[in-house]
């Protein structure tokens, strides 16, 4: 299996998702969809790779709201913020 992490200072367990293939039967290219943990401690440098190697355009926060209130994310320059609201079925 291919190892898709992507080293940060402090973003942790960050992968390329480039290569997975979807239902459709299509591969991922690298660098398209990159999937990590909250962005809260992203130091400049970690922004800067997200921004400028990436070209960052979109962050999807799954996080609960109560998470996203405690750790709020780092912006990244030229990146639009869409939080995500899951509920839980009762």
């Amino acid at each position: 299996m291919q190892d898709r992490s992507i080293a940060f200072e402090k973003i942790a367990n960050a992968r390329d998702m480039g290569g997975l293939h979807t239902v459709e039967g299509r591969v991922l290219s690298p660098g398209l969809l990159i999937r990590s943990a909250n962005l809260s401690e992203a130091t400049q440098a970690d922004r800067i790779v997200l921004r400028d190697k990436y070209h960052l355009s979109i962050i999807i926060d799954l996080r609960t709201e109560t998470e996203r209130t405690q750790m709020p994310d780092a912006s990244v320059a030229a990146a639009d913020y869409l939080p995500i609201f899951f509920h839980k079925p009762y």
